[in-house]
Formats: structure tokens, sequence, C-alpha cells
């Protein structure tokens, strides 16, 4: 290792600082994420308001970064996504010039930089830098303690696991664990340590474990003072763990991560899946490696240190529950480049000492090649990922419609926008001020949309929608919906169409509420139902997994004659129309729909696609203009533009 730090290094750490503030602050603006935006924002609101976590919000998350943030929307005057974008980034940015100086330990300085900026031009979900900040502080301060034990660095360490298991309990438990094998290695292999023989750690376990009680005492009595702490525990150590045993075993994941099937269902990708198997290659020989110099040399403290670091990658990699996960690899991801850099480092320097300065140089080049191609992937690459703010994509800058939430003005692609401005106009009109309301399972910002309480503990869930809660937990929350006097539900259409078996608030979904409303990838789900909408819902169910089948005319024309105030059902009528190729009665359809709903353009962009493939320029242009007449947009403008030629053509060219 190299535990001094130069002049040079010092200025390189304030450089990646200002790096990652220029690249990632002109994003905070551009990009909304319906579930992790209100993954924070909505339990830190209701804390503010006076609600507690574990007992009037459910979640299994240790609770130390909502605290952080409710302390901050204090001070900035109110819950704020600007506020908590301005934590990201700062975490962020003290993650890589921690990073950068850890890495210079084991690289030269013209190499340490590599992970840092990788880092901050693919940080992954920003509400998740905490993660890697956490576990970067956390190495730094071990590898101080190695160089030079004292106690006010082993309470360091201790305070820093502290922090980490009351904001993340894996990470936690984690880095608790390392933390005291760590202290008692150097009295176990002195000489390695650079320390006196026989020198007992005493000392030092006591101060590192005064050091994790501060921030464990104070939460703990926070929530001992209001009643609650049993219900932490049992959220946090016992729910959660029985949650994370759902997930296949270590094997078995294994298995299905590197199947063909997993490949071809990654949305980010083959080519990033290709580079999620780079970890599973390189931890393998790292390890042997380490193994190795340990035999030879014993346990020295920069072994210690690069094994302890692998541990953790190891260990983290448990966050791959789903295929391709390399882009959100959330805490492992930033021991992965480093581990990787370090690699590299020392590979290029064996090859060199052989003789072979033109390897190594190609070996150096393919890292900064993969680094690159990984961060072209996340900038302009991933198409099929709909929120590239969740990578930190500057694919953010292009989306221009303003949303405003909570008083802060935000730019979104037309898309999302179009989907929020069509539901605050459906609440404003349909539902009276201050009644409840929901999203699921991932669309927990809406609550703040609306600007409507949330009548449920449940705030939100995976997009798998079984992830968070268990079975008991959501019938439980399914009866407290029922005694609420919640009209309307917002629902995600996949989740809502699932095949499989539904968990109880699902099913009392289906049962209690029929579809009133479809908006961009959500349903409006009312309150009441009958025989009539249960067959109709079941219908639209099918629809939204298999899209409108010719033979479904005749039932969606029967309910729509039934219903003829119901916009979805004419629209629905519509698409089975023009899917069976009624070209007339599909566009009959979808004007009826567009006279119900007036604020949803979506019907008279159908009528005019129908229209366009049954050769009516005209009368196609004429829709579209009523759609631009209502919300304009630049997929519009393109679609008229391309539609100008071919209709109305004059007189001399006829």
């Amino acid at each position: 290792m190299q535990p001094g730090s130069s002049r040079f290094d010092r200025l390189a750490s304030w450089g990646l600082v200002v790096f990652a503030l220029v690249a990632l602050l002109p994003l905070r603006r551009h990009g909304l994420m319906l579930l992790d935006d209100g993954w924070y924002l909505q339990p830190v609101t209701r804390m503010l308001s006076g609600e507690i976590l574990y007992r009037d919000v459910w979640t299994f998350y240790a609770p130390g970064i909502h605290h952080a943030l409710a302390w901050i929307f204090e001070v900035s005057g109110g819950p704020s996504i600007l506020a908590a974008r301005g934590l990201w980034i700062a975490l962020i940015a003290t993650t890589a010039a921690l990073s950068c100086r850890f890495a210079r330990r084991f690289v030269p300085a013209w190499l340490a930089w590599l992970p840092a900026v990788t880092y901050v031009l693919a940080p992954g979900p920003w509400h998740k830098s905490y993660y890697a900040t956490l576990t970067i502080a956390f190495f730094v301060l071990l590898a101080r303690t190695f160089e030079r034990a004292s106690a006010l660095r082993s309470a360091a360490l201790g305070l820093c696991v502290g922090v980490a298991l009351v904001t993340r309990q894996d990470l936690g438990l984690a880095t608790l664990s390392i933390a005291l094998v760590a202290t008692a290695l150097p009295a176990l292999f002195p000489a390695g340590f650079g320390r006196e023989p026989k020198r007992a750690p005493w000392p030092e376990f006591a101060a590192l474990l005064g050091g994790f009680a501060i921030p464990v005492t104070v939460t703990s009595t926070w929530y001992a003072a209001r009643g609650t702490l049993p219900a932490l525990l049992d959220a946090v150590f016992v729910r959660a763990f029985a949650q994370a045993e759902a997930h296949p075993p270590a094997l078995v994941a294994l298995g299905k991560l590197l199947s063909p099937a997993s490949f071809a269902l990654a949305i980010e990708g083959r080519a990033v899946g290709v580079l999620m198997l780079l970890p599973l290659v390189l931890y393998a020989v790292l390890g042997i490696v380490l193994a190795r110099r340990v035999l030879r040399d014993g346990v020295r403290a920069d072994h210690a240190l690069l094994g302890a670091l692998l541990g953790f990658a190891v260990a983290t990699l448990g966050q791959a529950y789903r295929p391709m996960l390399l882009l959100r690899f959330l805490q492992s991801a930033l021991p992965f480049y480093l581990l990787a850099t370090i690699a590299v480092a020392q590979g290029a320097a064996w090859l060199r000492a052989r003789g072979s300065a033109n390897s190594a140089f190609a070996l150096t080049a393919s890292a900064f090649a993969a680094a690159a191609v990984l961060v072209g992937l996340v900038i302009f690459g991933l198409p099929a990922v709909q929120q590239p703010i969740y990578t930190g994509s500057a694919r953010v800058l292009r989306y221009t419609q303003p949303v405003d939430v909570l008083g802060e003005r935000f730019y979104e692609g037309f898309g999302v926008a179009e989907e929020i401005r069509l539901v605050r106009a459906f609440y404003d009109a349909h539902a009276a001020p201050g009644e409840p309301t929901l999203g699921l399972p991932v669309h927990a910002l809406y609550n703040a949309l609306v600007e409507r309480p949330n009548p449920l503990r449940y705030v939100h869930d995976h997009p798998s929608g079984d992830f968070i809660m268990t079975a008991q937990a959501k019938q439980v929350e399914a009866e407290r919906l029922l005694a609420s006097p919640t009209k309307f539900v917002l629902v995600d259409q996949g989740w809502y169409a699932r095949p499989t078996t539904p968990d109880p608030l699902l099913r009392v979904l289906r049962e209690k509420f029929h579809p009133a409303r479809g908006y961009g990838s959500l349903l409006i789900l009312a309150r009441g139902n009958d025989p009539e909408w249960g067959v109709f819902a079941s219908q639209l169910r099918r629809a939204l997994a298999t899209g409108p089948k010719p033979g479904d005319v005749a039932a969606w024309r029967s309910f729509a004659a039934a219903h003829p105030n119901e916009p979805l059902a004419w629209r629905m009528l519509g698409l089975a129309l023009a899917a069976a190729r009624d070209g007339d009665g599909a566009v009959d359809a979808l004007h009826r729909a567009a006279a119900l709903d007036p604020e949803d353009v979506t019907a008279w962009e159908a009528s005019a696609g129908v229209l366009i493939e049954t050769s009516h320029p005209d009368a196609a242009l004429a829709d579209l203009e009523r759609a631009r007449a209502v919300r304009d947009s630049p997929t519009l403008q393109r679609r008229r533009a391309q539609l100008a030629g071919q209709a109305a053509p004059p007189a001399a060219a006829r």
C-alpha cells in the first residue's frame, strides 16, 4: 500500500468533486422516477407530519436515510426533490473523491481516477448513492486503521459501521463483520502490520464498539421513546431477511443469471449482460492470487485490506437478484470498479516486470476501453431503459416537458408528462379536495403529484409487486383500504394484468374496484364493481397482456353500448376493431372515446393511425390537429409533417 498522500493526490480528489458536480448538477431537474422519488418523498413527508416509520409507514429498510432527509427538508423549508437530489449528488461527489484516495494505495496516480470517473458517469440509482458513500468511507477508515492503530481511528471506523447499520442494515452487518475481524488481525499477525508483538487489541475493540454504539443507541432511543422499537427490529432484522430468503439460493440464482433466457430478457441489452459476467471471473481470479500471496508472504496490511474489499464485493453480489444489474449494482458497483482497476494495475506491473511492456499497455488500454463502453452505454445507449435518470444518463437532458412537483419545476419526456397531466385533470374533476388515494406498486410519487394523502401504511413495492410486503401484511392493508374513503387508486397496467395468482391487495382491487381510465403506463381504478364490470376488467387484463384481439369485438361492443359514458370502453372497442381491420368502426369508436375524455389525445392519435392505414390522409391530418389543439408534442408535429405532403395535394398535381 501507499499510505502517504501527495499534494497531487489531494488536488485530484478535489478535482473529482468538481467534475462530479459539473457532470450531475445539470441533470437534477430532468427526469422523474415515479417509484423511487416516491420511495423517499412519501414516507419522509408523512414523518414530517407526525407519522412514524414501522408503525404508520411500512418498509423494511433501516431508517437512517429517512431521518437525514427529514432534517434536510426541515432546513430547506419543506419536502423537496431538488433538495434530495442535491444530497445524492453531494454523496456521489464525496464517493468519487474517497475512491480515488483509496485506489491510490494500490495503483499509480494516472490510473487511480478511473473507478471514480466511471462511478460518476454511471452512478446507478441516485437515491441509493449513500450505499457507495458508506462503503468507501468504511474502507478508507479501515485502511487508516491498518496503517496506525489508535482508539480514535477505531472509534471513527465503528461510527461509520453504526451509521451503515441504521441506514442500510445488510451493508452495516457486512462492514461490522469485517471490522471485528480486521481489529484482531494486527494482534494475530503483528509483523505484517508493523506492530509490536503480543499487543492485545482490546483498546481498539472497545473504541470500535463505542463508536458503533453511538448511532445505534440514538436511533434505538428515538424509536423506543415512541413505542416502536420492537416494530423496527421486527421489520429490519426479521421480516427483511425473511423476504430476502424468498429469493432462490445463490447457485440457483447464478444459474438463472447465466441462462440464455436471462440474456434474452435483459432490458439493458446483451452487451451489458456480458459485462455482468466480469465480476464473476475477476473475483475468482483475485481470490486465487490473494491466497497465493498470503501463503507466500503471510498476512500483511495490503493483503488484509484487499481481501476485505474482495469479501465485501462477493457478499454484495446478492444484489443481483435480477439478471444483468451491472448498471444498478447498488453498493457492489464501486467495489467492482476498484477491484477491476487494482487487478489491471497489478497485472500490468507483473507483465512489465517480465519484459512484456506491450502486453502491459494492452491490458491497461483494455481497462479504459471497458470503462468507456460502460459509460457510453449509459449516456448514449440503453433505449429500453425507460427512466434513464435511474442510471444517471445524460439523455434526460433531452426532456423538455415541464412538470411541477411541490412547487418545483422538472422536465420530463412527453409520455410521462402527459400521463401526469391527465391523472391530475381526472382527480381535479372527479375527486373531492383532500380525498385519499395511492399509487401501486411502482407509482408512489403520485401521492405528491396529485397532492393527496395515502390512507395505508403501504408506500410502494418492487416492480414485481410482491417483493417488500408479505401476503399477511398486504391483507391488512387491503382491509384498511376498504375501510377508508378512497374512491380511486392508480395501478401499474402490467401489475394489474399479472397472470399469476394475485396477492391479497391486488385481489381486493380487482374485486372491489373497476377500471375507469387508462393513461400511459397506469390505470385509474374506481371503487365499485358488478358482474358486467368484472367481465370488462377481465377482458382488459387480457388485452393489456396480449394486445386487443379481433375476437373481443363483440364483448367490447356490448359493454360499450351498456356503458356509453365510459371512454375506456370505447377506446378498447376501437383498438379491437382496428385489429379486426374494421377501419370505419374503429375510427367511430375512438372518436366517441375522445369526446368523452377530451383531455386525452391518445384516442385522436390512435384514430389518425387507423386513418393512415386505410389511406385517408386528410382525415388523419384532421385528427392530429385535434390532438395538437389539446396537447402538442414533437411526435405529433413530426407525424403531421409526414402527412402534410400526402393530404390535400394542389389541384395542378392532381
